[in-house]
């Protein structure tokens, strides 16, 4: 039997459920009844609960929508889009939410006073994530001008997904660096905002090192945004809080799998980014590896030049399965 709420929304009874068991290990608590707050006037969630874990405004939200009554809902950001993502109603689900998406980001240093905060802008070194569980993803941002590096940072100071406690950051003065790094606000992953002078211009990407979060959380805010391709390309175990940071961005997104999709469709752009990409990444060889088939004679000679000039036999020989142009053969056979 549901409860009425209101006189209008009704509860599942998974909350009764949920509210009669010891909740202490997963640092959410649940409100009365007459506490619930429906989430917008225009739609049929509404919020039932939320997460006490942070000193300031960080927090995840718990729901309900009437429309799927079996599901509780999580978000980063009071129901926002991009933030929602669905999980059973038990102990143990809300238990994995705490380990992947609040006792990392508990874990952030307390941000300093300004003055500090700009001292260690300046003075803190590029790190990366020590621990052989980590994985890594690439996103890349656009091409622009070398001092197009401020608005990037801005734009990620004041995404509401990444940590304020400062970290490196190139362009603090003094400093003309080619990295910026934020952490993200709840899992805690190492968010590097790169910049590479490539192609006659600048090449910005950003590099994600995480620790694996439970595929059912991408998998449930990939079900809900089925048309979002940019989504859809993201890996599955990618904490949510980097996803929404990214979905938040406000900058052109790729990533590798939309590049090699456009490449398959002959966008020549896509692959001379990709050549930079997958060589400042060091994964050339695992991308081309996917395009030395390509049906088109001039991107395999392309391909077959880049790959001789970095030495990538491998890739060389996979490209010569399929054939390249006399000329490049005569190339190749100088190289």
């Amino acid at each position: 039997m549901n409860n009425a709420i209101e006189g209008q929304k009704t509860s599942p009874d998974w909350i009764r459920t949920l509210k009669g068991q010891d909740l202490s290990g997963t640092h959410f608590i649940l409100f009365n009844e007459e506490q619930f707050i429906p989430a917008f006037s225009a739609t049929s969630l509404t919020k039932i609960g939320e997460s006490r874990v942070f000193s300031d405004d960080r927090r995840i939200v718990l729901g309900f929508d009437e429309s799927t009554p079996d599901e509780l809902i999580a978000s980063m950001d009071n129901f926002a889009a991009h933030s929602c993502f669905s999980i059973s109603p038990t102990v143990s689900a809300l238990e994995s939410v705490f380990r992947s998406l609040l006792a990392p980001g508990a874990a952030i240093p307390e941000v300093p006073d300004d003055t500090r905060a700009e001292t260690m802008h300046r003075d803190m070194e590029v790190i990366s994530l020590r621990t052989s569980q980590k994985r890594e993803t690439i996103v890349f941002l656009g091409l622009g001008n070398w001092d197009d590096m401020a608005d990037l940072e801005q734009r990620m100071r004041a995404n509401p997904y990444t940590s304020n406690y400062p970290m490196a950051m190139a362009t603090a003065p003094g400093r003309d660096g080619a990295a910026s790094q934020f952490y993200s606000a709840f899992s805690a992953s190492l968010c590097s905002l790169i910049r590479s002078r490539s192609l006659g211009k600048t090449l910005f990407y950003m590099h994600v090192e995480y620790l694996p979060s439970p595929v059912n959380h991408m998998r449930s805010m990939k079900t809900r945004e089925p048309d979002n391709f940019f989504l859809r390309t993201l890996p599955n175990d990618l904490p949510l809080d980097v996803v929404a940071m990214l979905l938040n961005g406000n900058t052109r997104q790729e990533t590798m799998p939309q590049l090699i999709e456009d490449v398959h469709n002959d966008n020549f752009e896509s692959l001379q980014i990709l050549e930079v990409l997958s060589r400042l990444c060091g994964k050339f060889d695992d991308v081309f590896a996917l395009l030395a088939s390509h049906p088109n004679q001039q991107f395999r000679d392309h391909i077959a030049l880049e790959a001789a000039t970095i030495r990538s036999h491998n890739i060389v020989a996979a490209v010569m399965r399929y054939g390249v142009s006399p000329d490049v053969q005569k190339q190749l056979s100088r190289m």
